[in-house]
């Protein structure tokens, strides 16, 4: 837009012009601003607020006080890579202006480049083009500029985007205190500038003497605690200072013990001297009586060994006999085993001819039983009866074989019926697959909905197959729609949009609530189940209204236009006004505007498709208006259809008649084929009875060959077995007779020999027993020498062993008594040599102290060593029962130095904290009276907004005051509001104020701190969201009160809407920028302003 003149010159710091390029959702735009009060309007995303965010970057903001992200180069318009913002503020001088130009690219988050010039106000005419003035600058030389001409726009009265209104509106009483000394403690306020900074040093002084108290109160415990543990150290030292005691004590018996135990070493070793010598006598007197046991030792083994070779000689002699013994022996057994075997086969050759004779009788009667079945048997008979059941089952097998042809002829008809009716059931199923077909094509058309959809039709019909119903489920609706033609079809898709068309249909509430569990389970959220109730309410446009429409080239009415099932309608019908869709031609368009006044009225909504000469359908609707007494309608194309078709019903009619007749058909060839395969079963059961029979006489008649084949085998094996009877039976027996002779032969010599060779060994058994009872008297002889002498030699080397011993326990004991004596004469002297006092130049011995003590110990214990032993270990039992700790003293120590360090630091604190009291005291005072002041200032002007509106209000401190007794961090800053006469003022809070209550009292209370503090400009984003129409409109028109006219300063109001009849906003100092920039909407320069306002115009007059 062009500069305008404006009732006021721009005065320092004010906003002139703002041109972005690549901003967010602009591609390059310029905004020039008037002096005083700036209304920015338009729909929401079209770019309100980017205006607001180039404003707060522009000036050297950060993007943290827009509530956005931190990175400038999420503020780049979508697909470039540069950007920059040009802001032109009214400098110093008058006429003068000075630019601003912030430029940043994507790959760089926090960085950018800034640019100034300073310039004449004339360069702000559209058109005209810049000189080359421009120079680098930095964000610190440009904030410092903009502070310079008195702008801070992290100052929440100058600059309060969206983001920051409701968040100014929730604040807590006490951050409302602090937020409102920031906003008074900035440059341009007019009440001070070290406000915020007193408050902050006051908080910060509370801290520090509440941690003084907390660290006093923490240092008394601490001084508590150090005491006991002097207390506890203190008792822990005695009790080492005991255990030392006792250490030495056990040290004293340790040398006791030492002393008693070399006393008993040499009185042992004495002993040990008078047995080493009786032991060597003992010895002496053994080794005398072993010589003699050694010589009658030597001469019995010589008589042993004499015996010996006798007895051996006489052992191999015997022995040899008794192995001829043996043989003969075994020979005898020999020929006993063989006759034995002769005489079993003599008996098996008589069992052999007996058995024999008896199957030589069992064959004969075998030829004769067959000889009379031969004669039994009538061949002639059997051959007639034969050729009679043969011609029988001829006849059979014809006739079955005629059946079977007829049966297959019938069979093959059958089967092409029966691939006719399934050729006809599959087209019919490709007809009524026009539902999965639809819902096929629901993700295209519907993204992630659509395939949400497609997931929920394929449950519900997994849910049908299981018989989970109970009663009529649909959807999707879209895919339960036959429109009547293609053009209906275009509308009905057009007009349900893309929320209803998903839509599933139910009409029992036990079926809605489990479809949704189902949903729920498989997580598929963006799908909407309706429970449906039908109604038979009469239409809105009623027959007789639809006949009046047609009159206008009306077509048909919404839910006349497609087929569906009726719990569909239903919802159609309940959901979207299904009634209230109408559909017309040609003829319908030409007369739109007359059709749309003469029936909005009555209807009050019209949703009307219409299609011109092109063929190009249109969609017009239409809503009535009650303030303004006139019919509102927009107009826009319809596109093609993408999912729905006009359904063929009548393909679908004549293929279910079709597929009844072939049924038909197929029914009565099962029945017939049934039938037959009786008929042939039958046959078949004779047939196979008449075969079976004819079997049987067959082998009747075969009977007489095998019967013959047997006699002849039966004659063989006789003849046989005769043979075997009457071949020489007794040349055998005689050789077997002629053996059993010889092997008793054989047995006689064998006896006779054995019977000498017994007489032999008789002969031989007397010497042996001599011998042999000779040898075992000299051998016990000689044992018993020998256990003797070992038993001599036993005792001689035990005696000698003991001797050993003793003389190794006498050496030992020697031994030990020397170094013990050693030991104790270095370590526990109980004599000592010294010089004597009586002889110069001599030395005497005497005892030692450790003497007296040890006589003194011993005489408790009367020379016992034992009882010497029992109190020591007394005394070690009770220093087991405490434990060494000598770092105990080094504690004490410590901790009696900490103590004594602690004392001194507590009484050091307390006297600060005292200090740091009198120091608050006096600050807080004065501090709170300042606060006060500033306090009633702002809550007179907030009263005077808020009766200007109608209602009452007061801002005051709470739980503040100028003593000690109110912690400055308890402070509040309290808004009191009543917006109804009954009740009373109460704290603005969002539990008991409602959004519009709460967004008036903060834009009102923000006007109040206006006052206060000055800024070249203000800038508040969408205030009024949330209010009511009426405090809308008061505030509305406090707001141009205090932004236009002689007092007033630069004002930009953003908001998406205003409010019709808001006379306020026609003030002469008001500018409208009405914005509406975005990818979808319409170019400013495709439409003309004037013509807009005048069709505008031509509405409301009609």
């Amino acid at each position: 837009m062009s500069s305008l003149e404006h009732n006021y010159d721009f005065t320092k710091g004010m906003i002139r012009r703002i041109k972005l390029e690549n901003f967010l959702t602009y591609k390059d735009v310029e905004m020039y601003a008037g002096p005083r009060h700036n209304l920015v309007l338009g729909p929401n995303g079209t770019g309100k607020s980017s205006l607001l965010c180039a404003i707060g970057l522009g000036l050297g903001g950060r993007p943290k006080i827009l509530g956005r992200a931190d990175d400038l180069g999420t503020f780049i318009l979508y697909g470039e890579t540069t950007a920059f913002i040009e802001i032109a503020l009214q400098d110093e001088q008058p006429g003068a202006v000075f630019f601003i130009k912030r430029a940043f690219e994507r790959t760089s988050k926090h960085a950018s480049k800034w640019y100034k010039r300073t310039g004449h106000v004339s360069e702000l005419q559209r058109g005209f083009t810049p000189g080359q003035g421009w120079q680098s600058s930095s964000e610190k030389e440009i904030q410092a500029k903009v502070a310079s001409l008195g702008i801070d726009v992290n100052n929440l009265t100058c600059f309060m985007p969206q983001e920051r209104v409701g968040e100014f509106s929730g604040i807590k009483s006490g951050d409302l205190l602090t937020k409102t000394l920031e906003v008074l403690d900035s440059e341009s306020s007019s009440i001070s500038h070290q406000s915020l900074e007193a408050h902050k040093d006051l908080l910060v002084l509370e801290e520090e003497i509440a941690k003084l108290s907390q660290q006093d109160g923490s240092a008394v415990r601490e001084l508590q605690q150090l005491r006991s543990e002097v207390d506890r150290l203190t008792r822990e030292k005695e009790r080492q200072d005991e255990r030392r005691q006792l250490t030495e004590r056990i040290a004293l018996h340790d040398k006791l013990l030492k002393w008693m135990e070399f006393e008993r070493l040499r009185v042992k070793g004495k002993a040990m001297q008078n047995e080493v010598k009786n032991v060597e006598e003992r010895v002496a007197a053994e080794a005398a009586r072993v010589a003699p046991l050694m010589d009658a030792q030597d001469q019995l083994q010589t008589q042993v060994q004499k015996c010996n070779s006798v007895k051996k000689k006489l052992d191999n002699k015997l022995a040899r006999l008794r192995h001829s013994c043996k043989e003969k022996k075994k020979q005898l057994q020999k020929a006993d085993t063989d006759i034995l075997l002769e005489k079993s086969a003599i008996e098996n050759i008589d069992k052999e001819r007996q058995k024999n004779l008896q199957k030589i009788e069992e064959q004969k009667a075998k030829i004769t039983d067959l000889d009379e079945s031969i004669a039994s048997i009538d061949e002639d008979a059997i051959k007639a009866e034969v050729q009679h059941v043969q011609a029988r089952l001829d006849g059979v097998v014809e006739e079955l074989r005629r059946k079977k042809d007829d049966e297959a002829t019938l069979n093959e008809r059958y089967e092409t019926e029966r691939e006719n009716a399934d050729r006809v059931k599959r087209r019919l199923a490709e007809a009524q697959s026009r539902v999965h077909r639809l819902v096929q094509k629901l993700q295209d058309r519907y993204g992630n909905r659509g395939r949400d959809a497609q997931r929920c039709h394929a449950l519900i019909d997994q849910m049908r197959q299981e018989n989970m119903f109970r009663g009529q489920v649909f959807g999707p609706v879209i895919a339960e729609l036959a429109p009547r033609n293609d053009s209906f079809a275009k509308a009905i898709e057009d007009y349900l949009g893309g929320t209803a068309p998903l839509a599933f249909v139910v009409s029992h509430d036990v079926d809605y609530t489990a479809i949704n569990r189902r949903l729920r389970e498989k997580n598929i959220k963006s799908v909407t189940i309706a429970r449906v109730h039908m109604d038979n309410r009469p239409p809105q446009i009623d027959a007789g209204k639809l006949e009046q429409m047609r009159a206008a080239g009306v077509e048909t009415r919404g839910d006349e236009a497609f087929d569906a099932p009726p719990l569909v309608k239903q919802y159609l019908k309940a959901f979207n006004n299904i009634e209230k869709m109408i559909i017309g031609g040609a003829a319908t368009e030409a007369g739109i505007d007359d059709f749309l006044r003469t029936w909005t009225q009555s209807l009050q909504q019209l949703v009307v498709y219409t299609v011109d000469d092109r063929g190009q359908m249109f969609k017009h609707s239409s809503s009535w208006s009650h303030q303004g007494e006139t019919s509102m309608s927009t107009t826009q194309k319809v596109n093609p259809a993408r999912i729905l078709g006009a359904a063929d019903s009548s393909v679908e009619d004549q293929l279910k008649d079709e597929l009844a007749a072939v049924t038909g058909t197929v029914d009565a060839l099962r029945k017939e084929l049934a039938e037959k395969s009786a008929g042939s079963k039958a046959l078949q059961t004779q047939k196979n009875e008449e075969t079976a029979r004819l079997r049987n006489l067959k082998h009747t008649l075969n009977k007489p060959k095998n019967l013959h084949a047997k006699k002849a085998a039966a004659e063989k094996l006789l003849a046989k077995l005769q043979e075997a009877v009457s071949r020489g039976v007794s040349e055998d027996r005689a050789a077997h007779v002629a053996r059993i002779t010889e092997l008793c032969r054989e047995a006689f010599d064998a006896m006779r020999g054995l019977q000498e060779d017994e007489q032999a060994i008789a002969a031989q058994t007397v010497p042996m027993l001599h011998s042999d009872v000779t040898y075992r008297l000299v051998e016990a002889q000689l044992t018993e020498v020998e256990e003797q002498l070992t038993e001599a030699k036993t005792a001689e080397q035990r005696i000698r062993a003991d001797a050993a011993e003793s003389k190794e326990k006498l050496k030992r004991i020697k031994k030990q008594c020397k170094e013990l004596k050693k030991f104790l004469l270095e370590n526990m002297p109980v004599t000592e040599i010294v010089p004597d006092p009586n002889n110069p130049g001599q030395e005497i011995q005497r005892d030692t102290a450790l003497r007296a003590q040890i006589s003194e110990l011993e005489e408790v214990y009367n020379r016992d060593y034992d009882a010497a032993t029992e109190g020591k270990e007394e005394l070690q039992h009770k220093l087991e029962t405490t434990t060494r700790d000598d770092e105990v003293y080094v504690q004490w120590e410590e901790a009696t130095a900490r103590l004594a360090e602690r004392q001194l630091s507590v009484e050091q604190a307390a006297q600060l904290a005292d200090a740091k009291r009198e120091m608050l005291m006096q600050k807080q005072a004065s501090h709170f009276n300042f606060i006060q002041g500033a306090v009633e200032n702002i809550s007179d002007g907030f009263q005077e907004y808020m009766a200007d509106l109608g209602f009452e209000g007061l801002v005051q401190l709470g739980d503040a005051g100028p003593g000690g007794d109110s912690p400055v961090k308890q402070w509040k800053l309290l808004i009191q509001v009543k917006f109804r006469k009954e009740a009373d003022l109460q704290t603005l809070s969002a539990h008991v104020h409602s959004g519009g209550e709460r967004a008036v009292s903060t834009i009102l209370f923000l006007m109040s701190l206006n006052k206060w503090v000055q800024s070249p400009f203000r800038i508040v984003d969408e205030i009024n969201q949330g209010m009511d129409e009426r405090n809308e409109r008061l505030v509305m028109r406090r707001i141009i009160r205090n932004t236009t006219g002689a007092e007033g300063r630069q004002y930009f109001l953003i908001t998406p809407k205003l409010l019709e009849g808001l006379a306020d906003m026609e003030h002469e100092d008001v500018v409208v920028h009405v914005v509406f920039n975005g990818r979808k909407n319409v170019r400013s320069a495709e439409w003309d302003l004037g013509e807009f306002t005048a069709k505008r115009r031509r509405i409301a007059a009609a």
